[in-house]
């Protein structure tokens, strides 16, 4: 249960915000399984942690449907092996209201998003992450926790985004 583990010694205190060059701040989410995750716990300190992909998403959101349901195949299996995790936050249901523990199962099983981390938000404690209130909203973390890159909205076979990702592990030399 990472929620009860330690944070890591370099955990931002400060700098927060939603925009790039800015910190994100720590939250603690339940998991589908009803675990707390929190992000800036056990899997954030380890050594071969590089980038932190955070989507959020709605259910009620097609756009953010279509991002999950390349999420696994484009982003998770191809960056894994490069130190890159994904975190998937599901904010609202099909009536946009607070997210419960059975749809965030549904959603994993419906997009088939096993080999990542999949959250709901029921009080909607990340919603500074997305002031544009766009969805999906994405954004990638540095080891730092420093936004490096914001995406509101989805592209197209999620081209951008891993054109991101490669640039900014090719500046890490991976």
């Amino acid at each position: 249960d990472s929620g009860s583990a330690p944070l890591c010694s370099n955990v931002p205190t400060n700098g927060f915000g939603a925009s790039e060059g800015r910190k994100l701040e720590n939250f603690t989410l339940p998991q589908c399984n009803n675990e707390d995750y929190t992000l800036y716990g056990e899997d954030f300190c380890d050594p071969s942690h590089t980038l932190t992909v955070i989507s959020i998403a709605a259910e009620w959101c097609g756009p953010c449907q279509e991002e999950s349901r390349q999420l696994t195949d484009r982003i998770v299996r191809p960056y894994a092996d490069q130190g890159v995790r994904v975190i998937q936050i599901i904010i609202q249901n099909a009536d946009y209201g607070p997210p419960d523990l059975d749809l965030c199962n549904r959603w994993v099983t419906r997009f088939n998003l096993t080999d990542n981390i999949e959250v709901s938000d029921p009080n909607g404690s990340t919603a500074g992450a997305f002031p544009s209130g766009a969805l999906p909203a994405t954004l990638i973390l540095d080891e730092t926790g420093t936004i490096i890159f914001r995406e509101d909205g989805a592209s197209d076979g999620l081209v951008t985004l891993r054109a991101e990702l490669d640039r900014a592990l090719a500046a890490r030399g991976r």
